[in-house]
């Protein structure tokens, strides 16, 4: 048995091999030495304690209307130095700005990273556990030791100091902060223990009170604080892990919540006890404003982050037991109370055929409470049931009774228009996309802060990069050193050129793709790189372009990425309707509809114009619709003027090129090729294309993978985030055989089973090293599906078979004698593609114990 933060299980596991904690801000001599637990991050701050200050301020501005789940977890280290250290009083990745020390820092230096998914139901048991394991102490019964491998001189603990690790977790669901502090005063010699103090205080934002405990007292908080505070973790863990935008530099993400079938059923119980708070938790923002029908329930009483957490947990097991499971305790602890969620399971669940479930559960709701909201919602589910049928007409009259329901939910006017599209009433279409209740924040953003938490490491690293400085590669991997394997004595899912030589070789990419850095492929790119695209193709889709501004105000976010901006906003999802009807009918005939519909703005008649469904009346177009149209125009405009130049292109313009061309579904097959040959660019050159990567590995899902399951309930959306396959949709409204013979393109060439196999190592590896130790979502479900649409034990042995195909071969020894064709050949100056593999690499064995994890889910 091994044991770890309050949880035990039988090895072998697949995550096992990288589950308990140590330090890992080892001194360079430390480094390339087996450890035996998971590697974290520790970012040294500027100034001491600021990075706890920041925090204070993010809580102090929470409140019961946000729609963010709350900040990761911190985990604040202090070190005293010496005011005259070396190490105080230098700091080689400092802002240029920084300014100078203050009396109150009294030679202390402060580390910190940030972490999801820790399991708080042992209560404090568990919090002492992770700060100990995370500092390099371990609990022995004559008192508490530095493990063996810990090098404690690099800490600067041996000057009568005290030495304070600080842990902040917030509660939810009952607006509170936790704060744990380890106080440590270390002997001078490593072999007497080590005084430990804890001490613990918990502040409510509601009551704006602050209670005070120690490590005796602290067993006066209720095991609800602590449940509540687990299922926190495990929202914020899925929040952040699966949408990068919502990710501090330097966020571990822990398994320990879904290590097993037997753990991921207890943490799916917790969700369930919670469902009536769920709303406490947010929500996507592409869902809008909250809305309710004339029984008050509000639509995020049913959508929130809590029932998606409790979606991406049912989506990970094969069977579809978990899911059984869930339906069962939600019926029994609530009755008819949450059908709406029960709905969503059912779509949620793999190798189950749902169909005559879901449609008993929406034809009790529409006998029995046609008016309230929940009705209203299952009506919504159920034209995208149709929708997906092809039964159109259908659609049509029940999401006009959505929309007469929830006059403000955004969804419900969204699948009325797409109706009025698919049935080719473009005019209809349009007054109902101008009556869309799209939102815009009137808040102003701060652009340096992820979800209202500065980000220190991206904006330093960003600001030293204008001065061409960056962070050296000496601090780089004191800060994130790479993740070891206990068992394997080595890295742990490593791909060499995506660990290593990518970093050494480019300064400019020494951080993860999170935050600020996941806008676009050009928020990372040198120059030099920038220099070499498109300038239309620059225009519309740098981070400074009108459709990313719109998307991110609509969002509420400062930034929005060039990946998802159409299904993470309300104006993105209005934008995805507008290109759809071009997609259809084309530009002209789009331009020519909206002048049929819309009457110019000084055609003054003195009548009020209304929607009406029935007649098609001339209205004033919506400042934001007739902006959006000239944002739709410019992007056509640039893919028109790129597609008529035959220019060599660098890998990052063909990307560019792709993306651009993809969300606004210009030629698709050709937008496809561009990705491809940008990720193929990159890869020969020993990198990592990530952007091209996972927009590739979506569009694998969007067209093959959404056809995999048992249940035809509905394959044209996403039910964990509510992406819509819009492109899909598009093909398959020209015929069903021309969508046939489209996936049978993709599968056949851009997108082969080896090539879908040979991203997605490299999606997980590159995650990885960046301690996302579950994988994200797309990984998840990417590889679940495939294990559905093909064997689990085919795709391992798929995954075997790319790894030696793209691996390293040895070179071959070369002739010590001389010949005649040595004298004639001609010298070859070119470079042979860098090999994906190496030989050292462990990503295919980490693949393989994700496999494991995946079957033990299901068994």
């Amino acid at each position: 048995m091994h044991t770890s933060l309050g949880v035990s299980f039988d090895l072998p596991l697949p995550l096992a091999q990288s589950f308990s904690l140590v330090a890992s801000i080892a001194s360079s001599s430390q480094r390339g030495k087996p450890i035996n637990s998971i590697t974290l991050p520790w970012i040294r701050e500027a100034k001491f304690g600021h990075t706890l200050g920041i925090r204070s301020n993010v809580l102090s501005s929470l409140n019961n209307g946000s729609t963010r789940p709350g900040p990761a977890d911190l985990i604040h280290w202090g070190r005293h130095y010496g005011e005259r250290s070396s190490t105080f009083t230098h700091n080689e990745f400092a802002p240029p700005t920084t300014v100078s020390h203050s009396k109150e820092e009294d030679g202390y230096v402060g580390y910190f990273h940030f972490c999801n998914g820790i399991d708080y139901t042992n209560g404090p048991a568990m919090v002492e556990e992770y700060l100990l394991k995370a500092i390099g102490l371990e609990s022995r019964p004559d008192g508490y030791f530095w493990s063996s491998n810990t090098n404690v001189a690099s800490y600067g603990v041996y000057n009568n100091k005290q030495m304070v690790v600080t842990l902040c977790a917030y509660n939810i669901f009952g607006r509170q902060e936790l704060r744990a502090r380890l106080i440590i005063l270390v002997a001078k010699s490593r072999k007497l223990p080590v005084t430990v103090d804890c001490l613990y205080n918990v502040t409510s934002q509601l009551l704006k009170k602050l209670h005070n405990y120690n490590r005796y007292t602290v067993t006066e908080l209720p095991d609800s604080f602590w449940l509540e505070l687990a299922v926190s973790s495990i929202v914020r863990l899925f929040y952040s892990g699966d949408d990068p935008s919502h990710q501090l530099c330097g966020t571990v993400s822990l398994p320990v919540q879904l290590q097993s079938k037997e753990v991921i059923t207890n943490a799916v119980d917790r969700i369930i006890d919670l469902l009536p708070k769920g709303h406490l938790t947010g929500h996507r923002a592409s869902m809008g404003a909250p809305t309710a029908s004339g029984d008050g329930s509000k639509v995020f009483r049913y959508k929130n982050r809590l029932v998606d957490a409790l979606k991406r947990l049912v989506l990970l097991d094969l069977s579809g037991k978990i899911g059984d499971h869930a339906i069962s305790r939600i019926e029994t602890a609530f009755g008819k109370e949450f059908d709406y969620v029960i709905c969503q399971l059912y779509r949620a669940q793999h190798n189950k055929n749902n169909d005559q479930q879901f449609l008993s559960l929406v034809h009790t709701h529409l006998g029995q409470d046609s008016t309230l909201t929940q009705a209203a919602l299952l009506m919504v589910e159920q034209v995208r049931f149709l929708v997906a049928k092809g039964h159109y007409s259908v659609a049509l009259t029940i999401a006009a009774r959505a929309v007469g329901i929830l006059p403000l939910d955004f969804d419900a006017w969204y699948h009325l228009a797409l109706c009025y599209i698919m049935e080719r009433k473009f005019d209809q279409a349009l007054q109902t996309i101008n009556c869309l209740p799209v939102v815009f924040t009137k808040l102003r953003l701060a652009e340096d802060s992820v979800d209202d938490v500065y980000d220190t490491y991206a904006m330093c690293f960003m600001e030293r990069m204008v001065y061409g400085q960056g962070i050296s590669m000496d601090s780089f991997e004191k800060f994130f050193p790479p993740p070891k394997s206990e068992f394997l004595m080595c890295d742990e899912g490593s791909i060499q050129n995506l660990w290593y030589l990518e970093f050494v070789r480019r300064p400019h990419l020494r951080h993860p793709i999170s935050g600020p850095f996941f806008q676009s492929p050009l928020s990372s790119a040198t120059p030099i790189e920038i220099s070499a695209v498109d300038a239309h193709i620059m225009k519309v889709s740098s981070p400074s372009s009108k459709r990313h501004i719109l998307s991110s105000q609509s969002r509420g976010n400062p930034w929005t990425s060039v990946l998802d901006f159409d299904r993470t906003s309300t104006w993105g999802r209005a934008y995805d309707l507008i290109t759809t009807i071009v997609a259809i009918i084309g530009w002209d005939s789009t331009v020519q509809a909206k002048a049929n519909v819309f009457r110019k703005g000084d055609d003054e008649d003195g009548k009020n114009y209304v929607v009406d469904h029935l007649t098609c009346s001339r209205e004033e177009c919506q400042p934001w619709l007739d902006l959006l149209f000239l944002v739709v125009y410019e992007d056509i405009r640039a893919m028109m003027v790129v597609s008529s130049e035959d220019n060599n292109r660098s890998a990052l313009s063909w990307n560019m090129i792709g993306l651009v061309g993809w969300s606004c579904k210009y030629n698709l097959k050709d937008s496809i090729s561009s990705i491809v040959t940008s990720v193929a660019g990159v890869a020969a050159d020993g990198g990592f294309d990530y952007f091209g990567t996972v927009k590739l590995l979506e569009i694998y899902n969007e067209f093959v993978l959404s056809d995999v399951e048992s249940s035809s309930i509905d394959r044209l959306t996403c039910v964990y985030d509510g992406r819509s396959y819009s492109n899909k949709l598009i093909v398959q409204s020209i015929s069903p055989t021309v969508l046939e013979e489209f996936e049978k393109q993709l599968v056949d060439g851009y997108l082969t089973l080896e090539l879908v196999l040979l991203y997605l190592m490299k999606l997980v590896s590159w995650n990885l090293r960046w301690y996302q130790y579950i994988p994200s979502h797309l990984a998840t479900n990417t590889l679940v599906k495939l294990c559905i649409k093909y064997d689990l034990v085919y795709i391992r042995l798929i995954l075997r078979v790319v790894y030696e195909t793209y691996k390293q071969q040895p070179s071959k020894k070369t002739s010590q004698g001389f010949s005649v064709l040595q004298l004639f050949a001609t010298k070859t100056t070119k470079n042979a593609p860098a090999a994906d593999f190496a030989e050292a690499d462990t990503v295919v064995e980490y693949m393989e114990r994700l496999l494991s994890w995946i079957e033990s889910i299901q068994s």
